[in-house]
């Protein structure tokens, strides 16, 4: 059975969790991300690992169900949570806190990936001709792993769900100071434990907590919109790249080893190029570090054909300056959610960003199995710069500074 699992693979692969990790967020009972609703929403993947093991050999699609479905939602559900909780202790530094927790992040699937390598192909034994491995000792490993899997991932969860907590009310507050509007200075801030203020706290002065926006009031800002098409267009640089570097370095480069050990060093470039692009937005704006990311990436892929003529070297350096560009949406998107809309409704809110790939995975996919034929590398790469350069008009026209209590002064004007 694991054999037939094996051989249709490439049916359910398409059906990827990412997908359904998208709706996570926008299940969660409660706006506010807690220690406990985490550790709930972290029950789900962990069951949906666990009982792969016996779905994995019964059918790919229940291995969907349990893999996919499961696992993609419970994910999604606590995704936002370390996110959240993190820009609320250190909210002059939320770029840089969410760099480091995303990082963490894919620096995970960097690990793991290695471990999984370890305990399946121990020997390092090579592929069939159909691609896929069809070596029973590896098979019959498979099972086994997904337990392994499982109760690694608890445990590791239980104790950061422990250790996750928010911090206490007003917090943020005390740590930025409060905006007023007193009768001789507009604009002046109130320093924690300042009590000489006879002024009155207007609309752009409220606080984060007290002006967020909820769900149904984001849909019909602008602002949503505009983020939510800068994720889809970039996402299509980050799911074509991810899967499509490898056939294409094999184009010409045939030493399949090197191109392996490639795209692991370029998954770290992926994780700590996240610090980079969260301390940038801290240091600037979300406006210039979309901005560079964008047009970094319309650079690359337009020049990414180059690399063939360049050899191994020129492509390397490519790869990992993708890996290293991409990453940037991951830790800026989330970050500028919270900035817009406020922090009370960011989980909620941020799922409806992250919605987008429930429609950009499907596109990715078309891209990647019936265009690329037809379109060529070189159309490919043009197609997926055009989407970059998209990404970049949408980041030239967002706010230079974003607020919620601004988006309220607009609505309150209509």
């Amino acid at each position: 059975m694991i054999g037939e699992v094996t051989l249709t693979r490439p049916r359910y692969t398409q059906l990827r969790s990412e997908r359904v990790m998208a709706l996570g967020p926008m299940c969660m009972s409660h706006p506010l991300p807690t220690p406990r609703l985490s550790l709930q929403g972290y029950i789900k993947p962990n069951l949906g690992v666990l009982t792969t093991r016996w779905s994995i050999v019964q059918s790919p699609w229940l291995a969907f169900v349990t893999y996919g479905f499961m696992f993609g939602l419970g994910i999604g559900t606590a995704y936002m949570a370390p996110l959240s909780c993190g820009m609320r202790w250190f909210p002059e530094n939320k770029g840089l806190v969410n760099g480091i927790i995303v990082g963490g992040f894919g620096l995970g699937a960097f690990i793991f990936n290695f471990a999984h390598t370890a305990y399946l192909n121990p020997e390092n034994k090579v592929v069939s001709s159909s691609g896929y491995f069809t070596d029973e000792d590896i098979l019959n490993r498979v099972p086994s792993l997904f337990l392994i899997m499982g109760g690694t991932y608890a445990v590791i969860q239980v104790i950061g769900c422990l250790l996750l907590k928010n911090p206490p009310q007003h917090f943020e507050q005390e740590r930025e100071g409060i905006r007023v509007k007193n009768h001789q200075n507009y604009g002046t801030i109130m320093e924690p434990g300042n009590n000489e203020v006879d002024g009155v706290i207007d609309l752009l002065s409220l606080s984060e907590e007290d002006s967020s926006l909820s769900p149904s009031q984001v849909l019909r800002t602008r602002e949503l919109w505009m983020l939510w098409l800068t994720f889809f267009f970039n996402q299509q640089a980050v799911g074509y790249i991810s899967t499509m570097y490898k056939p294409f370095g094999q184009t010409f480069i045939s030493n399949d080893r090197y191109l392996s050990v490639v795209g692991a060093i370029a998954a770290l470039f992926n994780s700590f190029g996240r610090i980079f692009w969260g301390k940038l937005m801290d240091d600037t704006s979300y406006k210039l570090a979309m901005t560079m990311v964008t047009g970094l990436l319309m650079a690359e892929f337009f020049s990414l054909l180059a690399t063939s003529l360049g050899g191994e070297l020129m492509f390397t350096i490519w790869i990992f300056a993708i890996y290293a560009t991409f990453c940037g949406t991951f830790v800026l998107l989330p970050t500028v959610t919270y900035q817009t809309f406020g922090p009370t409704y960011a989980s909620l809110n941020y799922g409806i960003v992250f919605s987008n790939t429930v429609f950009s995975a499907p596109l990715t996919s078309i891209l990647t199995q019936y265009l690329s034929e037809d379109f060529g590398w070189f159309g490919i790469f043009c197609l997926l710069a055009g989407f970059a350069f998209l990404s970049v008009l949408l980041t030239y026209f967002y706010p230079d500074n974003p607020s919620p209590q601004l988006i309220r002064g607009r609505m309150s004007e209509t």
